[in-house]
Order: structure tokens, then C-alpha cells, then sequence
């Protein structure tokens, strides 16, 4: 069961480290910068 619990733990770490990158380095990632930047304002705020 640690396996299991260990590899979706790796994997999910992988993939929000992998995929926010993934998207931002492409440019038809046009996406992003429009979800980013209301959480910005709000951090701010």
C-alpha cells in the first residue's frame, strides 16, 4: 500500500511541477496567463 501511496504522491508532484511549465512554455498556452493573473490580483489584494 506505501507504493501505491508513494507513486500518486510522486506523480501528482510531478505533474503540478510538470504541466503549470509544460503549458507556460507554449505559446499557444494563451490559457494561463488568464487564470494567472486574477490569482495575482487576489494575492495582492
Amino acid at each position: 500500500m506505501r507504493i501505491a501511496i508513494l507513486a500518486a504522491i510522486g506523480i501528482g508532484a510531478f505533474l503540478l511541477v510538470f504541466l503549470p511549465g509544460y503549458f507556460f512554455l507554449l505559446p499557444s498556452g494563451s490559457e494561463v496567463p488568464e487564470m494567472v493573473a486574477p490569482a495575482d490580483e487576489e494575492s495582492e489584494s
